[in-house]
């Protein structure tokens, strides 16, 4: 006959023994199997990346196989049991060859199944990378101070690794994408711990990350501050009255903060160095809105200082008056003095500060309800010397600046100093004086000044006086219309006394003259 198997199963075998007698044995017989099949190449199913430098590698095969496994130039066997395999780098020894891994790199890796036929299937193959390098610590990038109780946690780390967070007695796990982190606190649940944060106080944050081959980094810490406690307001101390068109606010908030003042339409922004703040409206550019001051009326302030946590403080308030209207130019109501220091009064706008310049020396004094006055005896100048002239013409001028700092033009007048006593003479009308003549009497003034008040006394030796008073109109003045019947006969003095419109007093001047009412002049 010719040979025929069945490659690929059961060929059953049957044998007999015939000895030379020619006895032949009953058949014993058997099956044998034939197997040509390949098994399925062997997978490699343990973490192609890790930072161990002697992994377990593992995988499946056709169950019952004898797995042949190559790395790092040593050669390992093993059974499939069950349809998979494993075998620890650490522990196990190679069949062949030592174990030379790359600590830091590619390890190609082969393994092939062998079935109890004795055939092999073809390689399944890995690459194992070891990777034992640490990460860098992760930063922590967000703001240190805070005004939330839940804020957002954020910082770099290592493109792709598992960042972990502990904060509060809570932790939380997130993903560097493209080397970025975030944790929003108010949403992010935590993987342990419960969150208790110090809401007005320090609270440390440390992040650590792991790459994909397991490898952690040290810790990046920061102190997260959370300020809940807002500044106090801020004040305005600028003058609440001014004449400035544009002026300049200035004020007192906590050190360091933004300090937003809100006047005329406009909001402006600036910080409080040392303490206090100042806004030039003339030259400062607002934030937002456009500014638009009342000229001549109140202009409401509003100012608020927000701290670097970003607490905003209650406003601060001013009402800010400009007043740009210029005061009437006082008056000078003292022309004429005999003082040679004298004492100058007027009028000027109430309250105003009214500046005086007289004989090359300067003064300050105040309008009290609208009037003035300066001693020039005793007051001290604010600069100059004072030098008047003493009988003759000094000029005065006078200026008020209101509490805006309006000033106005200048009031004038020129006050005469006169230190020189009138002088005239006088004379009874007649040498003497009948009973006729006792009824219209008269007396003439000559050598005197016009404006000059005099007073008169007429007594007799006999007994009796009569007094009067006028002033001259001119050089002379003429006292007529006397009627001295009440007076005695004898002797009459004419006592003569004479003021200037200086307030000069001159020596009194007397006249004489008979009164005689028995006789009769013919």
């Amino acid at each position: 006959g010719s040979l025929s198997l069945n490659p690929n199963g059961a060929n059953p075998v049957s044998a007999t023994a015939r000895d030379a007698a020619g006895n032949t044995s009953t058949a014993g017989t058997h099956s044998l199997t034939i197997d040509t099949t390949l098994p399925n190449a062997p997978t490699v199913t343990s973490a192609a990346l890790t930072n161990s430098t002697t992994p377990t590698i593992a995988g499946t095969a056709e169950a019952g196989t004898t797995v042949t496994v190559t790395v790092g130039g040593a050669t390992y066997t093993t059974t499939a049991t069950n349809g998979t395999w494993s075998l620890n780098l650490a522990t196990e020894t190679p069949t062949s060859g030592s174990l030379n891994l790359n600590a830091n790199g590619a390890n190609p890796v082969a393994a092939t199944a062998r079935d109890a036929a004795g055939n092999v299937s073809a390689p399944g193959t890995q690459t194992l990378t070891i990777d034992t390098t640490v990460p860098n610590a992760p930063a922590v990038t967000s703001a240190a101070l805070t005004n939330s109780t839940t804020p957002t946690i954020a910082g770099t780390a290592e493109a792709g690794t598992t960042v972990t967070v502990t904060i509060g007695g809570a932790t939380y796990t997130t993903t560097a994408t493209n080397g970025t982190w975030s944790l929003d606190l108010a949403t992010e649940t935590p993987t342990a711990g419960v969150l208790s944060l110090n809401p007005n106080g320090a609270n440390p944050v440390a992040a650590t990350a792991r790459d994909a081959a397991g490898n952690t980094s040290t810790a990046g810490t920061q102190s997260l501050t959370i300020d809940t406690t807002l500044p106090d307001a801020p004040t305005v101390t600028s003058a609440a009255l001014t004449n400035s068109a544009t002026p300049t606010i200035a004020g007192t908030a906590e050190a360091g903060s933004t300090v937003t003042v809100t006047v005329g339409g406009a909001t402006y922004t600036t910080t409080a160095t040392g303490g206090s703040w100042s806004i030039d409206l003339a030259t400062e550019t607002p934030t937002s809105g456009v500014l638009n001051l009342d000229v001549n009326g109140a202009n409401p302030i509003s100012a608020t200082a927000a701290d670097a946590s970003g607490n905003v403080s209650a406003p601060g308030s001013q009402t800010l008056t400009i007043d740009t209207t210029t005061p009437n130019a006082p008056t000078v109501t003292t022309a004429l003095t005999n003082s040679a220091t004298p004492t100058l009064t007027g009028t000027a706008e109430a309250g105003s500060t009214v500046t005086v310049t007289i004989g090359g020396a300067t003064y300050t004094t105040t309008a009290t309800n609208g009037t003035w006055s300066l001693d020039l005896a005793t007051e001290t100048p604010t600069s100059g010397s004072l030098s008047l002239n003493a009988n003759g013409a000094n000029p005065v001028t006078a200026t008020a600046t209101d509490a805006a700092g309006n000033t106005s033009s200048p009031g004038s007048r020129s006050l005469v100093v006169d230190t020189t006593p009138p002088t005239a003479t006088v004379r009874f009308d007649d040498d003497s004086i009948d009973a006729i003549e006792q009824s219209g009497a008269a007396f003439t003034i000559s050598g005197g000044e016009a404006g000059t008040a005099f007073t008169w006394t007429i007594t007799s030796a006999g007994g009796g006086q009569v007094t009067g008073s006028g002033v001259m109109s001119g050089p002379t003045a003429q006292v007529t219309g006397l009627d001295l019947s009440g007076l005695g006969d004898g002797t009459l003095t004419l006592t003569l006394g004479l003021s200037d419109p200086a307030g000069n007093a001159a020596a009194p001047v007397t006249a004489t003259t008979q009164k005689l009412t028995a006789t009769v002049e013919k």
